[in-house]
């Protein structure tokens, strides 16, 4: 056996001096250490604008490809190094037990490759947990890693200071942008998420400080004022409410610490020649200096000066009203843990949460457009995806380690008590944040949390020291076999395990990449009205591969736009194969199949949809067109009427209701029906139209050309109003305004048959207007108007 290499540096001041040479971390060991800190400080910053997920895509990506490098150097260490003894712990079989439930989630989940790749961040998370506890053995190897989330958080904080005092400020050297473009928002997402993670950054901060020295300190001070101000400025109430928390936690830890360490008041303040004092006088004078220069900048394009809260918003967890969405969502979450107890598979909450979103809430503030992301209580949202077993094993692994870093605050020496006392602030903060939002489902609180939660499994207190009560708290060596003795078939064999998990891991990634890419270029060209572009994006392999219903919504709505039935009907399936409550592919589907003529599979999806959302008015209004479509008009009736009852204020079903008094004749009663629709909302589509050919039924001709003059001049490329136009203008008597109208159909017409169809129109006018003595546009011309015109 080769002697064991000399201890770095780094890993002596008060740190593993005083522990046994067991305990000294080998070549690898230290590696794995630098790695994970990298990790730490670019997971806060990374993102992508040509993907379709650009920040919680990369940022998964860069932690699993971590975790699985991490993995590789730990079996290499085992063939070619002793390194460190492990240590498994209550907090290690927890973390194993909460990954192995999660595991067994994904048999009744509705998209098992979904479910594997929320699998692939629990299991990375946990192997980061397992690294971090045998990797780090003393305090300044920990305190690298909480400066690295500082620093990380830092620079957080500066993208996020400078968008708001300069909206639209988007750097892009070289074509890569370093911001995304939206407000406030920095390199971590929106101003929720950085919200987020400023406040994570406050307790680890302190920690870095207290666990760093001279010039690195006062720095650690400087960034901590950063991130304060920054706070501030991008925070919202909850999120200063879970920063005070924070901070009051990391007090109450403070006065615990000494009160038990036996101390006395005089060891709460701070040495006045000391470094504590110093750094937490440059964190104050950074953030009043930050604070004075933003009051120095002009006035935004909305003529405000840059102030807190301005232009800036937290998207959790929905519509911007968090205090209803969190109402509505935790008693739907908890009717959906009872409805699946076995959960309903990682990373499934968003598309399982659409089973009960309305179903158990009444008047639910969620809509189609913006359905729920998260409950706003991350714990249920653990216990709805991976069982109410996973759920309570989770929120048991949580009290462990929040237990754990208050009796290493308390009993452990030379530089631990700090790293315990930060951990505890940490992990007080995530809690709190848990009942405001969902940061354990977030990629880099996530990842803090791992971390944080394997460093406290390195410090060294032992069973015999703690109460009999908290003796299970301690982590217990785990000696390895020598490697003279190891079995080298099972470290291949690992080796093996390995290379299959990289090679799985690396073709999915880049799927996924693939995908996420074509999907946002499909995603753009889709909004931008280019429906055939959009098509030839989302039907690349990647895209038809991907689990993701996304890019299989956005093709289904393509194709039936472009009147694509059959096509737009399979990639609703596919949608609804991926994501079995999205209403949006119900009614998408359902449209597709009534232009098909399968009557009874639309009725089925309608009620379907009405299944999951009882009281939407939008599904029993498509039910009343329907059964309208099938000549039920009495049905049909009661529909538009029973739609109105929900909500009076809709326009569609007196429209509706208009067009069915059409078909019966009862032309007064649809000129009413109509007008209301008009009072409702006065640019409904098709409306003007509809209210000429009620008024030309009529007899009244005058009233039907003014209206449809106003449907002209709505959509100055529309041909029907002109045809409308002509046809009224012949049964008046007035050929050359016939004719007029006639000629601007036949500019704006694109179809050749139907232009054709106009020529033929005009032949037979043209002589009727010489014959009266006229030239187009002379008789009449006061009633006439030309496209884009005003009558």
């Amino acid at each position: 056996m080769r002697p064991r290499p000399a201890p770095h540096p780094e890993d002596l001041p008060v740190s593993t001096a005083s522990l046994p040479e067991p305990f000294r971390p080998s070549r690898l060991e230290r590696a794995e250490a630098r790695i994970l800190a990298l990790l730490i400080l670019c997971a806060t910053l990374v993102h992508s604008s040509v993907l379709s997920d650009p920040f919680g895509l990369p940022k998964r990506l860069l932690i699993i490809a971590t975790a699985l490098t991490l993995l590789l150097l730990t079996l290499v260490g085992r063939l070619i190094e002793e390194g460190s003894p492990g240590r498994r712990s209550a907090a290690t079989w927890a973390a194993l037990a909460y990954a192995l439930i999660s595991a067994l989630a994904i048999i009744p989940a509705a998209n098992p490759a979904l479910g594997a790749w929320g699998l692939a961040d629990i299991a990375a998370g946990v192997a980061l947990f397992w690294i971090a506890s045998r990797c780090v053995r003393g305090p300044a190897t920990a305190g690298m890693l909480l400066r690295a989330a500082l620093a990380g958080a830092a620079l957080v904080a500066i993208g996020t200071l400078a968008q708001i005092a300069f909206p639209g400020f988007h750097p892009a050297p070289f074509g890569m942008p370093i911001l995304p473009p939206g407000r406030g928002g920095a390199t971590v997402g929106d101003a929720g998420l950085a919200a987020q993670v400023l406040i994570l950054a406050m307790p680890l901060g302190i920690g870095a400080a207290a666990l760093s020295r001279g010039a690195t300190r006062s720095v650690c001070g400087a960034l901590l004022g950063l991130v304060v101000a920054a706070l501030l400025y991008a925070g919202r109430p909850e999120a200063w409410l879970a920063g005070a928390g924070a901070a009051g936690l990391l007090a109450a830890g403070r006065i615990l610490q000494v009160g038990l360490r036996r101390g006395t008041w005089r060891d709460l303040l701070p040495d006045p020649a000391g470094g504590g004092l110093r750094t937490a006088l440059i964190g104050l004078i950074v953030v009043l200096a930050l604070t004075a220069g933003m009051r120095l900048v002009g006035p935004t394009g909305a003529g405000e000066r840059p102030g807190p809260l301005r232009g800036v918003t937290l998207l959790s967890p929905t519509t911007g009203d968090p205090g209803a969405d969190r109402a509505a969502a935790l008693p739907a979450t908890v009717a959906l843990i009872a409805r699946h107890p076995l959960g309903v598979g990682p990373d499934h909450f968003r598309h399982a949460f659409l089973e009960v979103a309305w179903t158990t809430v009444p008047k639910s503030p969620f809509s189609l457009s913006h359905q729920a992301v998260h409950p706003g209580n991350s714990f249920l949202e653990v216990a709805a995806e991976s069982g109410l077993a996973g759920g309570i094993v989770f929120g048991l692994l949580v009290l462990t380690l929040l237990t754990q870093a208050a009796v290493i605050a308390v009993r452990a020496g030379d530089g631990w008590d700090r790293l315990g006392l930060a951990a505890f602030g940490l992990l007080g903060a995530l809690v709190l944040m848990a009942f405001l939002g969902a940061p354990f489902q977030e990629p880099v609180p996530a990842l803090l949390f791992w971390v944080v939660g394997g460093l406290l499994q390195a410090a060294p207190f032992e069973a015999g020291a703690l109460p009999a009560g908290l003796r299970w708290l301690a982590p217990t060596e785990v000696r390895f076999v020598p490697r003279s003795l190891r079995h080298r078939s099972l470290l291949l064999a690992g080796v093996a395990a390995w290379l299959a998990l990289a090679v799985s891991f690396a073709t999915l990634a880049w799927d996924r990449v693939e995908a996420a890419w074509w999907t946002l270029l499909g995603q753009g060209a889709y909004y931008a009205g280019q429906y055939q572009p959009a098509l030839r994006a989302l039907q690349q392999p990647a895209v038809k591969r991907t689990f993701d219903h996304l890019p299989h919504a956005l093709a289904a709505s393509a194709y039936l736009r472009l009147g694509f039935n059959a096509e737009a009907v399979a990639e609703f399936d596919a949608t609804l194969a991926r994501s079995p409550h999205f209403l949006s592919a119900f009614l998408g589907r359902a449209s597709a199949r009534e232009s098909m003529g399968l009557y009874d599979l639309a009725d089925a999806d309608l009620r379907a949809a009405l299944a999951l959302w009882p009281d939407n008015p939008e599904f029993i209004i498509a039910l009343g067109r329907l059964e309208a479509t099938r000549g039920r008009i009495d049905a049909a009736l009661a529909r538009y009427q029973g739609a109105l009852q929900l909500d009076p204020g809709l326009a569609e079903p007196y429209y509706r209701i208009g067009e069915i008094f059409m078909r019966r004749s009862r032309y007064d009663d649809a000129i009413e029906a109509f007008r209301v629709c008009g009072m409702k909302n006065p640019r409904y589509p098709r409306l003007q139209l509809s209210l000429g050919d009620a008024f030309y039924q009529k007899g009244m001709y005058e009233m039907a050309l003014r209206h449809y003059t106003g449907a002209a001049s709505l959509d100055d490329k529309d041909v029907e109003p002109r045809l409308r136009i002509a046809n009224v203008q012949h049964a008046l008597g007035h050929p050359c305004d016939a004719q007029e109208a006639l000629e601007a159909a036949r500019e704006l017409e694109t179809d050749a048959s139907k232009r054709d169809a106009i020529l033929d129109l005009l032949k037979k006018v043209e002589p009727q207007c010489r014959k009266q003595g006229g030239r187009p546009g002379e008789a009449g011309a006061a009633r006439v108007t030309p496209p884009g015109g005003r009558g």
